[in-house]
């Protein structure tokens, strides 16, 4: 398994898009320590806050997920490893994909992913403007899932026992839209870093602590032997050169327009 190169991949969160990443992706191309040693990829989905095409549809969670696993297939080169970063809804897709390949036996997905990492995940659901979102999205098949996670999502319960590699789950300590115990719930590997909803994924510098712990985790899998090699559904253990970057978005993002 290669492990000069690791490559890292970002999926955004609700009516968001790749763009919001940009001041992740500028710490890590000015990153000495990392720089040279990862590749970067964006899966983008689209999520726009309503469609005005009769022919066309927004993507439910299944559609994402199936959709993910296809990207990781295509995108990432035979012998390297994946590290998921996600961001709000962004890890609720990663769950949902986690969970299918699980439930089908698809090890293949699975045995190429050392990490997921997920900021300001809603894992217990998102109550924020919970009125005006019933009341102007009520059929959005995205938007529902922040009400309150679905039976399906998760075996979020069993999902950090079954899964080959260690997920770890970041709260901001000041964010109103997925507030940190809800976001770090309920996984083992819990972290909190300064910053609200947004903030936690834009880091002004290598110094901050949002960022400190993606480059602390990273650095963890490359001094490692390789990672956990661990067969399907085996417990997890308690718990400057620019980067060579790549901006793909799914083909359903390409023809639509993502929200901010």
């Amino acid at each position: 398994m290669g492990k000069d190169r690791i490559y890292v991949v970002f999926i955004h969160g609700l009516f968001s898009s790749p763009k919001t990443w940009k001041h992740f992706e500028w710490t890590i191309r000015t990153d000495p320590d990392l720089s040279d040693k990862t590749t970067l990829l964006h899966f983008g989905y689209s999520s726009p806050f309503f469609i005005t095409r009769f022919s066309r549809k927004i993507p439910t969670f299944n559609d994402i997920a199936d959709n993910l696993g296809s990207f990781l297939r295509s995108n990432v080169a035979d012998g390297h490893k994946v590290f998921l970063v996600t961001h709000s809804q962004g890890g609720i897709v990663a769950q949902i994909f986690l969970s299918k390949a699980l439930r089908n036996g698809a090890s293949y997905d699975l045995s190429r992913i050392s990490h997921l990492l997920m900021y300001a995940c809603p894992n217990a659901g998102s109550k924020i403007a919970l009125g005006l979102r019933r009341l102007l999205l009520i059929r959005h098949p995205q938007e529902w899932l922040h009400r309150r996670m679905q039976a399906d999502v998760p075996a979020i319960e069993t999902l950090e026992e079954r899964c080959p590699f260690p997920i770890t789950a970041c709260g901001g300590a000041t964010d109103g839209v997925a507030p940190n115990v809800d976001a770090t719930y309920p996984f083992r590997n819990r972290e909190t870093v300064p910053g609200d909803h947004k903030s936690i994924i834009r880091p002004r510098g290598p110094s901050d602590e949002s960022y400190q712990l993606f480059k602390r985790l990273i650095r963890q899998y490359l001094a490692s032997d390789g990672g956990r090699s661990a067969p399907l559904g085996a417990p997890a253990p308690p718990a400057p050169s620019p980067p060579s970057t790549v901006s793909l978005r799914c083909r359903s993002n390409r023809r639509g327009r993502s929200g901010r």
